[in-house]
């Protein structure tokens, strides 16, 4: 009997021993196996290639807009902010247990010490108009009023306008999760200074005004390494400025000539502006960076044993690995022609088996990449409904220009069977003064269709310029 006990537990231990070398064995391929030849090529389409000029980028203007640096200084002070960003310790390299920091996220420009603080106040920045906002009629409610606004916020808007020398908008202060970023929200309120002028009577500076940021924006917006600046971009242009300009337009008669700022406004979309591709990798840059600092903070905060169990099931580089050929895709020529054709973007999703031999040594990771790689579909939406919003300006300003030997509302209604499609309906509002289209992603109000009135249709309307 006591040999029979011996030859079992020997046998166990066999067993325990061949089960604890194939889980080691197969824990170690899935560890330490190369990324595979989609992987590769995935990361290397989504590096972001390393810019000719600096002089293009609007993101240190961006960055120090609400403060009067001067041109010839602007290089100097951006650089010196590299430099003390760059210096601050990311949170959770530098956090201890259980405590919180901001790490760079609030960090002020070396600006804010030197040159003037021109940040409109609370009141006045609660006045400037906003992107849902009828702004004709909110500025002529009070002229003066808002004559008084744009005189003391004149150089913040000069400054804004000025952002037209700019082609692109790089990641400003890299890949951190914690940079800092300008403030989006005052590129709007340039909106308010040519709703004035239309108001005002000087036509031809506020279609000028309006014509410029649109096209201002919508370059830079295709030309920029953040997915939040692109989506910030196409909807100030497609949207809140797009709104505008059709309100003024409709308030013109079709005889009044638009300056030649417009034709470039409402040229036909881009290859940047048909493609997610420089965005999405900017995004991808995003995710590596958190997904590395998910080790960074094990690796600060974490004793000595946990630190080792986290190592056994997370790997950053296998995971960011992983991930690339989910963000990738944007940059494929599948998606680019879905998008440029207007038609249903179809991405492929993370695999959710996480039995896969490539999670035995990076479980940990397997699970965190459903979380960095989500579905973008959503923003190739957005950008194709910019790009349609335009292209439907496009229309109603050739519209404008035709002859008028058949009425504008009947042309408007052949314009828009012609252009309908079977991605996206384009019709004509039941009073037959206004062009409507569908959008592929609701706006965050619900809405699903975008309208611009036809071009002339309220020349007689009460809030007419004069």
């Amino acid at each position: 009997m006591a040999r029979t006990g011996l030859g079992i537990g020997r046998w166990a231990l066999g067993l325990a021993s061949v089960t604890l070398c194939a889980a080691l064995a197969v824990w170690a391929y899935g560890r330490f196996s190369p990324a595979n030849a989609e992987q590769r090529a995935a990361l290397a389409v989504l590096a972001i290639p390393s810019p000719a000029s600096t002089e293009a980028d609007a993101f240190p203007a961006l960055w120090t807009l609400p403060y009067a640096v001067p041109k010839g200084a602007l290089a100097a002070v951006y650089t010196e902010d590299l430099r003390n960003v760059a210096a601050i310790p990311e949170p959770w390299l530098s956090a201890s247990d259980g405590a919180s920091g901001i790490g760079a996220a609030g960090y002020r420009s070396v600006a804010a010490e030197r040159y003037p603080d021109q940040t409109p106040s609370e009141a006045d920045s609660a006045r400037f108009c906003a992107a849902k906002d009828d702004c004709l009629k909110k500025v002529a409610a009070d002229p003066g009023g808002y004559a008084a606004l744009l005189a003391r916020n004149a150089a913040l808007l000069d400054r804004i306008d000025a952002l037209s020398r700019y082609d692109r908008a790089s990641l400003g202060f890299g890949e951190r999760a914690d940079a800092p970023m300008p403030a989006f929200r005052s590129l709007g309120w340039p909106m308010t200074r040519y709703a004035h002028a239309f108001v005002a009577g000087d036509r031809a500076a506020a279609f000028d005004g309006v014509c410029r940021n649109i096209a201002t924006l919508r370059r830079i917006g295709a030309g920029s390494d953040s997915l939040i600046a692109r989506l910030i971009a196409a909807n100030l242009a497609s949207d809140a400025y797009l709104r505008l300009f059709a309100e003024m337009l409709a308030r013109t008669p079709n005889d009044v000539s638009l300056p030649p700022a417009c034709d470039t406004a409402f040229a036909p979309p881009n290859g940047d502006e048909r493609s997610l591709c420089r965005a999405i990798r900017g995004e991808f840059a995003f995710a590596a960076a958190g997904l590395r600092s998910g080790e960074a903070i094990d690796g600060a905060r974490r004793v000595w044993w946990k630190r080792w169990a986290n190592a056994a099931v997370y790997d950053p580089e296998r995971t960011i690995a992983e991930v690339a050929p989910y963000f990738a895709q944007y940059c494929g020529e599948a998606i680019d022609r879905a998008i440029a054709g207007d038609e249903p973007v179809i991405a492929i999703r993370m695999p959710r088996d996480w039995l896969r031999f490539e999670c035995a040594g990076n479980f940990g990771g397997c699970i965190l990449a459903q979380i960095a790689a989500p579905d973008h579909t959503v923003y190739a939406k957005r950008i194709q409904d910019a790009n349609a919003r335009i292209a439907l300006m496009a229309g109603v300003l050739r519209l404008r220009g035709e002859s008028a030997a058949m009425p504008l509302s009947e042309r408007a209604r052949m314009f828009a069977a012609e252009s309908k499609t079977a991605q996206r309906e384009v019709a004509l509002s039941e009073d037959g003064r206004a062009l409507r289209i569908a959008l592929h992603a609701p706006t965050s109000d619900g809405a699903d269709a975008w309208e611009a009135p036809l071009p002339g249709s309220r020349v007689s309307a009460p809030s007419a310029a004069p």
